[in-house]
């Protein structure tokens, strides 16, 4: 670990909410501060900040809870379409963004021999977060230091070949560059993952879902189908939140994503967190039409009000 630990009594600069419990903090090799609080709000719960910024909630003693929606939504999406379609200890994901590595440890819970590969920008980030809270399987992640996209087919070779799902986890938002947006870049994700398997994407976006539209837009331009899955809150287009865009790559085809059926839909509404909405292509592409000619969204098929 190349992290630095500074100022163990407390933090330079303190955002957190009034009771917070401040526990450590490291310069990272980048110059970022990583720093680490309990919050009173979140029992059991240990927060990640970066410089400031929230980046991951843990839960040292269960490392199967997931805090936040959209990482309830994906482990929703990978329980419903990809770990039943795997041999236990067979699976390989590729995780492009590491932070806490939330994900990779609660599928590592269920599946301690499963294989994750985690692209980081700043793998001493990911050496301080495993010293702080270890990996729950005695079969580490995988750690590769590089730019999300550049990295990719380097995480592909050290997964021995295709994944059976990919997840795409770097907060993408509005002024994301547009190299991430690309539609090139989408079929580069649909190739590294074997046919039937779940390329999933976490946006956080403004009011309006200006990057959840574009990046849409690019996964279709890149041949695939998809769902959007969101609290509810998020689809009358006046909050900023996070959004899963999900695709699954056609088991009959080199590249194209399969679409995802009404029952298929409903399944991932059953199982993700609460108040929730799923949408398909089409419901998605009316929410705007409806909002630009009412004023307002309507409610969706599978949604809680």
């Amino acid at each position: 670990m190349n992290g630095t630990d500074m100022n163990m009594d407390g933090p330079l600069d303190s955002s957190r909410p009034s009771g917070s419990e401040f526990v450590a903090s490291e310069v990272l090799g980048s110059g970022a501060v990583a720093a680490w609080w309990r919050s009173p709000w979140i029992p059991g719960g240990l927060t990640l900040d970066i410089d400031g910024a929230e980046q991951s909630t843990i839960f040292p003693e269960d490392q199967s809870r997931l805090l936040y929606d959209y990482l309830q939504w994906m482990n929703a999406a990978l329980q419903l379409w990809t770990v039943p379609r795997i041999e236990p200890g067979s699976a390989t994901f590729i995780h492009l963004g590491g932070g806490g590595l939330s994900l990779p440890r609660a599928l590592a819970v269920a599946d301690p021999a499963g294989t994750h590969i985690v692209v980081d920008l700043d793998p001493d980030l990911i050496d301080v977060v495993l010293a702080r809270v270890p990996f729950p399987s005695e079969k580490a992640p995988v750690v590769i230091a590089g730019d999300v996209r550049d990295a990719l087919p380097r995480a592909v070779k050290a997964a021995g070949g295709l994944a059976d799902a990919l997840v795409l986890d770097i907060a993408i938002e509005p002024d994301s560059p547009d190299r991430l947006f690309d539609p090139e870049f989408m079929t580069e994700m649909f190739d590294a993952v074997r046919p039937g398997g779940l390329v999933l994407i976490n946006i956080g976006d403004d009011p309006g879902l200006d990057a959840t539209r574009r990046m849409a837009g690019s996964l279709e331009q890149a041949g695939g189908s998809y769902f959007v899955a969101a609290d509810s809150s998020m689809f009358t287009l006046a909050m900023p939140g996070n959004v899963v865009l999900g695709a699954r790559k056609d088991a009959g085809a080199q590249r194209n994503a399969g679409a995802f059926d009404a029952d298929e839909l409903a399944a991932l509404h059953a199982a993700g967190p609460r108040p929730g909405t799923v949408m398909s292509p089409a419901e998605f592409s009316e929410l705007f039409v409806r909002h630009d000619r009412a004023g307002t969204s309507n409610n969706r098929r599978w949604e809680d009000t």
